[in-house]
């Protein structure tokens, strides 16, 4: 691990910015479409931090998941505000524990078959009834996180932001089918920056 821009990161990350620019296009589209007062997010794929550091200073509480052990290390530091709540874990369909695949990049762990056995909780588990925003970045295991979270979208309808590419495939989810499944309760057709999907309830202002 080394401090590098005002950073901790991984010895293996040359530099953040690739992160935070991500982050920068979608934050116009965060700030539209959450209506302030802002109150709880939940973003999965937490990295090294550098989302849930910068939803702490848009939203009351960030409830941020990462299952990797230096990228979690390198995350509590970056993300240190008060209202961030981090946690060692995957989100899933089921309470339990999954393997943990090494991706070829920091940002490319996932669900699979390697590194040890890491606790797998349901969004809802959370129990929140003030969520308004949920953002997953989960290498293709989008789909059944939200699965584990239908009831936090049934009672909350926050805005969705979900990274779906092939890598979904790799989980046994086929093309379509985040989109068919959040349209069956009540969501718009989404909209799409890069990779990511952008879904909106048909009730949203």
């Amino acid at each position: 691990m080394k401090e590098k821009h005002g950073y901790m990161m991984p010895d293996c990350l040359e530099a953040p910015g690739r992160y935070l620019n991500a982050f920068k296009e979608l934050k116009p589209t965060i700030e539209r479409y959450c209506r302030t007062p802002r109150r709880s997010a939940v973003q999965a794929g937490g990295h090294i931090g550098l989302f849930p550091r910068e939803l702490s200073k848009m939203f009351g509480a960030v409830y941020t998941f990462e299952p990797h052990s230096e990228n979690f290390a390198c995350l509590v530091r970056n993300a240190n505000a008060d209202n961030v709540f981090p946690m060692r874990a995957f989100v899933g369909d089921i309470r339990g524990s999954k393997e943990l695949q090494l991706g070829k990049s920091t940002g490319g762990h996932a669900v699979g078959k390697g590194a040890g056995l890491i606790p797998t909780f349901r969004i809802d588990d959370l129990a929140l009834d003030d969520c308004d925003l949920l953002l997953l970045d989960l290498e293709g295991y989008e789909f059944y996180a939200l699965i584990g979270a239908m009831l936090t979208i049934a009672i909350s309808k926050p805005l969705i932001i979900c990274e779906e590419n092939k890598k979904a495939h790799n989980q046994g989810i086929s093309p379509g089918s985040i989109a068919l499944l959040l349209r069956s309760r009540g969501y718009r057709e989404p909209t799409r920056i890069n990779e990511n999907l952008i879904f909106r309830h048909k009730d949203a202002k």
